[in-house]
């Protein structure tokens, strides 16, 4: 729903790609302000004419490939790929990411009906199946394909704490 202190976003300047200070991660503090994980890297506008800015979100995604993790049992945040470009002058001075997932959210709620009603009841061992883990965005007038370069993979999903619930990140 929303960033939460520490989380990091991958930003390029694909203006400047290959050369010095094109591609910084940043991460949010306690006061919604990116700021540069490494103070030494952080990105720098190519003179003042238009520039295309991507991001991405885990940081360690880029805009066009994802591996997705298939333990997402401590949380689905790293599983989460989102992905923007922005294009600006250097005058404006702000790059603005409006972030969309790429890929699929899935939930599956166990209910039970039973007649031992004083029973704890348990499932382990489930596991949620994606039709791939390694991704390649394709950007088209049309939208965004994401396309898949391996079979299908079981996902450790998460689950939460009264274990009725599974959660993980797929494959669209």
């Amino acid at each position: 729903t929303g960033f939460i202190v520490n989380d990091q976003i991958r930003v390029v300047n694909y203006t400047r790609v290959g050369r010095n200070k094109s591609d910084a991660v940043y991460k949010i503090d306690g006061y919604c302000n990116w700021l540069p994980v490494d103070n030494n890297n952080y990105l720098v506008w190519d003179g003042f004419g238009v520039n295309t800015f991507y991001g991405s979100y885990p940081a360690t995604a880029s805009y066009v490939e994802f591996v997705l993790p298939t333990d997402q049992s401590a949380g689905i945040a790293s599983a989460d790929w989102m992905t923007d470009d922005y294009e600006g002058v250097k005058s404006d001075s702000i790059v603005s990411f409006v972030f969309e997932h790429r890929l699929a959210k899935i939930t599956l709620k166990v209910e039970w009906n039973t007649q031992y009603a004083n029973t704890k009841q348990e499932i382990t061992g489930v596991n949620i199946y994606s039709k791939g883990s390694q991704f390649t965005a394709v950007y088209g007038i049309d939208g965004v394909s994401i396309v898949a370069h391996d079979g299908f993979v079981a996902i450790e999903p998460w689950q939460n704490a009264d274990a009725s619930e599974f959660t993980a990140i797929v494959a669209p």
